[in-house]
Protein backbone atom coordinates (compact mmCIF):
# COMPACT_ATOMS: atom_id res chain seq x y z
CA UNK A 1 0.00 0.00 0.00
CA UNK A 2 2.97 2.80 0.61
CA UNK A 3 4.17 1.89 -2.97
CA UNK A 4 0.99 2.65 -4.34
CA UNK A 5 0.75 6.03 -2.22
CA UNK A 6 4.59 6.86 -3.58
CA UNK A 7 3.18 6.24 -6.78
CA UNK A 8 0.16 8.72 -6.52
CA UNK A 9 2.44 11.19 -5.27
CA UNK A 10 4.65 11.17 -8.63
CA UNK A 11 1.84 11.14 -10.46
CA UNK A 12 0.23 13.85 -8.71
CA UNK A 13 3.93 15.79 -8.92
CA UNK A 14 3.82 15.34 -12.64
CA UNK A 15 7.43 12.76 -11.94
CA UNK A 16 5.36 10.16 -13.64
CA UNK A 17 2.48 10.53 -15.84
CA UNK A 18 2.19 6.42 -16.97
CA UNK A 19 2.49 2.80 -15.62
CA UNK A 20 5.48 2.46 -17.85
CA UNK A 21 7.00 5.82 -16.30
CA UNK A 22 6.41 4.96 -12.82
CA UNK A 23 7.74 1.26 -13.33
CA UNK A 24 10.73 2.59 -14.96
CA UNK A 25 11.12 4.64 -12.19
CA UNK A 26 11.01 2.38 -9.32
CA UNK A 27 12.44 -0.71 -10.96
CA UNK A 28 9.31 -2.72 -11.26
CA UNK A 29 7.43 -4.14 -14.23
CA UNK A 30 4.26 -1.87 -15.86
CA UNK A 31 1.92 -5.22 -15.37
CA UNK A 32 2.52 -4.97 -11.40
CA UNK A 33 2.03 -0.96 -11.42
CA UNK A 34 -1.51 -1.70 -13.29
CA UNK A 35 -2.15 -3.92 -10.02
CA UNK A 36 -0.65 -2.47 -7.28
CA UNK A 37 -1.43 1.08 -7.94
CA UNK A 38 -5.46 1.01 -7.62
CA UNK A 39 -4.26 0.74 -3.56
CA UNK A 40 -3.74 3.74 -3.34
CA UNK A 41 -7.61 4.70 -4.20
CA UNK A 42 -8.87 2.85 -1.48
CA UNK A 43 -11.43 4.38 0.39
CA UNK A 44 -9.99 6.33 3.54
CA UNK A 45 -11.86 4.15 6.10
CA UNK A 46 -11.05 0.65 4.43
CA UNK A 47 -7.55 1.51 4.39
CA UNK A 48 -7.17 2.72 7.79
CA UNK A 49 -8.75 -0.59 8.88
CA UNK A 50 -7.04 -3.11 6.67
CA UNK A 51 -3.53 -1.57 8.49
CA UNK A 52 -4.92 -2.15 11.58
CA UNK A 53 -6.18 -5.34 11.17
CA UNK A 54 -9.68 -4.71 11.96
CA UNK A 55 -10.79 -5.67 8.60
CA UNK A 56 -8.84 -9.18 7.15
CA UNK A 57 -8.72 -9.34 2.76
CA UNK A 58 -11.20 -11.68 2.14
CA UNK A 59 -9.08 -14.81 -0.93
CA UNK A 60 -5.76 -13.67 -1.86
CA UNK A 61 -4.77 -9.84 -2.33
CA UNK A 62 -3.51 -10.56 -5.37
CA UNK A 63 -5.98 -11.87 -7.21
CA UNK A 64 -8.66 -9.22 -5.90
CA UNK A 65 -6.41 -6.38 -7.23
CA UNK A 66 -6.29 -8.70 -11.05
CA UNK A 67 -10.05 -8.83 -10.69
CA UNK A 68 -9.88 -4.70 -10.00
CA UNK A 69 -10.85 -2.30 -7.64
CA UNK A 70 -14.39 -0.45 -7.65
CA UNK A 71 -13.96 3.33 -7.71
CA UNK A 72 -16.71 3.68 -5.91
CA UNK A 73 -16.17 3.72 -1.71
CA UNK A 74 -19.00 2.20 -0.77
CA UNK A 75 -18.74 -0.82 -3.55
CA UNK A 76 -15.28 -1.50 -2.29
CA UNK A 77 -16.03 -1.65 1.26
CA UNK A 78 -18.87 -4.54 0.31
CA UNK A 79 -16.44 -6.25 -1.58
CA UNK A 80 -13.74 -6.62 0.91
Amino acid sequence: MGRAHEWREWIERGEAMSYRAIANKAGVASGYVQTILPLAFLAPGLTRELLDGRRQVRGALMGWLRRGIPADWNQQVYRF
